[in-house]
């Protein structure tokens, strides 16, 4: 996917759909910090990564034409096909934060498990730098 868009055209187009700078990142899998550069024309985005962010935006029925303009396709089918990425999109962040903290839990607990199996060596008493040592006779 050759097309390159700018970064006042990737603006409109989140614009557009209502996303803001985390959904775009989200989707397309990239750093947030980099879209608010891009758009702010302060760096250039690799191909891939701007490859990534013009598959996101036409999928969801954004069209970049001729004239450097940003429209919204209207049409009845896409607005229901983007409601259910949306919701898929939605689901599947669920389903990653609950793998996550469920792979955590069990992380800590094999980790507390684990230190309880240990056997215990015994302490021996430390000897004070300070005091000469005794002699015994």
């Amino acid at each position: 996917m050759a097309s390159q868009i700018t970064p006042r055209q990737c603006k409109q187009a989140r614009s557009l759909l209502k996303w803001n700078v985390q959904d775009l990142a989200v989707k397309a899998k990239l750093y947030p910090k980099q879209i608010e550069r891009f758009e702010k024309s302060l760096t250039r985005v690799t191909m891939p990564e701007m490859d990534a962010m013009v598959k996101i935006f036409k999928q969801e029925g954004i069209q970049f034409l001729d004239n450097m303009d940003v429209i919204l396709a209207k049409d009845e089918n896409n607005a229901h096909n983007r409601q259910d990425r949306h919701q898929l999109s939605s689901i599947e962040e669920k389903v990653y934060e609950v793998t996550t903290e469920e792979l955590h839990g069990i992380s800590a607990a094999a980790l507390t498990t684990a230190d309880q199996d240990k056997p215990r060596k015994p302490k021996r008493p430390r000897s004070n730098p300070l005091t000469p040592p005794t002699q015994s006779s």
